[in-house]
């Protein structure tokens, strides 16, 4: 899971942006690994094994600005 919030603060830096959003199975474990790293479901009507639709608000301290970065550009 590191390297792939990485790899979107790499994205973010190339692109800007300040949200993260992604899709999980309704299973506890998981579900509960992406709320221990900061992600919230969003709530709403899901049909049955639906996809739930979890986000992450990036804040400032977490921004990678592009003078700071050791990412190629």
């Amino acid at each position: 899971m590191d390297y792939r919030l990485a790899k979107i603060l790499e994205g973010q830096i190339r692109l800007g942006g300040r949200l993260i959003m992604l899709e999980s199975n309704d299973i506890p474990s998981p579900v509960q690994l992406y709320e221990i790293l900061g992600f919230k479901v969003l709530e709403r009507d899901y049909q049955q094994n639906e996809l739930l639709q979890m986000i992450k608000i990036i804040d400032e301290e977490t921004i990678i600005e592009p003078a700071n970065a050791n990412i190629r550009m």
